[in-house]
């Protein structure tokens, strides 16, 4: 959620869930839970963030400043391929409608 700042509410990563993070189940269980099922976007650096994404049925960010490269990423078709933290701000704005 947007509202003039950017805050982090939760996360998610291997060591707080059982099996895969790339679990269809246990991805959208976390986001339910956080209450952002429905409004949420899945920010990653790998192909298995993209995947888990994907899996959790959102909208999918690939970060470039991470592990992975732009052709590796744009594979997983994401919404945003960010080459700055503030692309997302930005990008979270315009489907929003917030100047």
């Amino acid at each position: 959620m947007y509202s003039g700042r950017m805050f982090l509410t939760g996360y998610m990563g291997n060591g707080n869930l059982r099996g895969s993070k790339k679990n269809r189940l246990q991805s959208r269980s976390c986001l339910r839970s956080l209450g952002f099922l429905k409004r949420c976007l899945y920010l990653g650096d790998t192909n298995t963030d993209m995947e888990t994404g994907k899996n959790a049925q959102v909208d999918t960010v690939g970060v470039l400043w991470g592990f992975r490269s732009r052709d590796e990423l744009k594979v997983y078709e994401p919404a945003l391929l960010a080459e700055h933290p503030m692309d997302v701000a930005e990008f979270i704005k315009g489907v929003n409608h917030i100047e």
